[in-house]
């Protein structure tokens, strides 16, 4: 399946407010290294993208790997819009087998829908 990614923007207020729009999807956290090269380190996926990606940089973020990202490092995010609830689902399960992120917590599980990666 190809779905159309957004450019890569720092994890800012000002950004989610600008850039995420208010329809669901799956999303990338991203942080940058010393290097200049960015490592994927959180997948998601939400009803309300805009929404969501706040919540992230939210004092009440109760992922604290998330948290500590957000506070010491250079952040980003890219999404893309999928308005079905199955096709994020699977989305959601191949970003995740694909990409491995640190930060996620727990397997979504599920059938994995393959994509094309940002």
């Amino acid at each position: 399946m190809e779905i159309e990614w957004s450019v890569q923007h720092n994890h800012t207020t000002e950004n989610v407010q600008s850039y995420a729009p208010e329809s669901s999807g799956v999303y990338i956290l991203l942080v940058r290294k010393e290097s200049g090269k960015c490592k994927r380190y959180y997948i998601g996926q939400a009803k309300n993208l805009k929404e969501r990606l706040l919540d992230h940089l939210a004092a009440t973020e109760e992922n604290e790997c998330i948290k500590n990202k957000v506070k010491d490092k250079v952040v980003g995010f890219r999404f893309a819009k999928v308005g079905r609830q199955s096709e994020r689902d699977g989305i959601e399960k191949f970003l995740y087998d694909k990409i491995d992120p640190k930060c996620n917590k727990e397997d979504p599980g599920g059938e994995p829908i393959v994509v094309n990666l940002p």
